[in-house]
């Protein structure tokens, strides 16, 4: 498959009516467009000497929702989402998520794998959660960011994959709902990372608007807040590591 590659860490502007191009500084690109009667994603990278071209056939449904992503950025429309985000000073996760479960009697807890397609300052990822699949575009931002999310079929997300090599996190995903002294109910998402961000433990939490999140007063146990700090975002954790935090302060005792 022939492409040109555009380095560029931004939505370059669509070569034709309805296209998304998504592209990063080291040449990795995705393209969301229609030809003829398909719909098309593709998604090219080149690691090394080895040059990956993948494509998937989109659903009509699935095209329409991706594309509002660049529709939205340049017309101020764009579906966003709000969420703030914390580092659990304790580096044991099944200590934090034996106690993250006995204050709660609804949990669960789900196995993701995610890696990206483009690594920039806007972002495409792949996601496993469990048995479902999905591909995100993001955009820039700390607490407030542009997002548009579609599920896909597994045969969809496997022709895709390859394209993440060397882009890629494991993390479990423990949720269960809090109840906030307004009575309003929060779901909170603590994640534990495994290999290369082990001991790492983050807890997300997303609100339906800006003043919502704004109001929220954290627990101690979140631990500190890391909200604004780009070195926690998931693509930070890919392309660099752990931040640099010692693993004293990981370990610090537990608020009860």
């Amino acid at each position: 498959m022939n492409s040109h590659i555009v380095p560029t860490s931004s939505v370059c502007p669509p070569a034709r009516i309805g296209e998304v191009v998504l592209s990063d500084p080291e040449g990795a690109q995705v393209r969301i467009f229609r030809d003829g009667d398909r719909y098309l994603l593709t998604a090219d990278r080149r690691i090394g000497s080895s040059h990956f071209a993948l494509q998937t056939i989109l659903s009509e449904e699935q095209y329409t929702h991706l594309t509002r992503f660049s529709s939205g950025l340049s017309s101020g429309t764009a579906p966003v989402e709000v969420e703030r985000k914390w580092r659990v000073v304790d580096g044991q996760p099944r200590e934090i998520l034996e106690q993250l479960q006995g204050r709660t009697e609804s949990s669960s807890s789900v196995s993701i794998e995610q890696g990206y397609l483009v690594l920039g300052e806007n972002e495409a990822r792949l996601r496993r959660k469990g048995s479902e699949c999905f591909l995100t575009l993001k955009g820039s931002g700390g607490r407030t960011r542009c997002e548009v999310e579609i599920g896909l079929s597994r045969e969809q997300f496997e022709a895709l994959w390859l394209g993440t090599e060397g882009r890629r996190l494991e993390k479990t995903r423990t949720s269960f709902t809090l109840t906030q002294p307004s009575g309003a109910p929060l779901v909170v998402e603590v994640d534990q990372f495994h290999g290369r961000h082990a001991p790492l433990v983050v807890v997300e939490c997303e609100f339906p608007s800006d003043s919502a999140a704004e109001e929220f007063t954290a627990p101690s146990w979140f631990g500190e807040e890391v909200t604004e700090d780009g070195a926690y975002k998931n693509k930070s954790l890919v392309r660099n590591g752990l931040p640099p935090v010692s693993l004293q302060s990981l370990r610090a005792p537990i608020p009860r």
